[in-house]
């Protein structure tokens, strides 16, 4: 049985909400929720860079 994939985000209201936890309630997850620490600067910062290059990568590099 794989591994679920963490995906990591912050405690914005936006993760918090009861439409973003269903998504995550299935019987078998591929994928796990994980929020950072409350005043974890460091940590938070690394979630930012990795949606920013995400954003880039698959936003701004497309084909229009």
């Amino acid at each position: 049985m794989p591994v679920p994939i963490a995906v990591v985000s912050d405690n914005g209201s936006c993760f918090r909400g009861e439409t973003f936890a269903q998504a995550f309630a299935v019987p078998d997850p591929l994928l796990r929720h994980v929020r950072t620490r409350v005043c974890s600067p460091r940590t938070n910062g690394v979630v930012e860079r990795f949606f920013g290059i995400l954003k880039y990568e698959h936003l701004y590099r497309a084909m229009i």
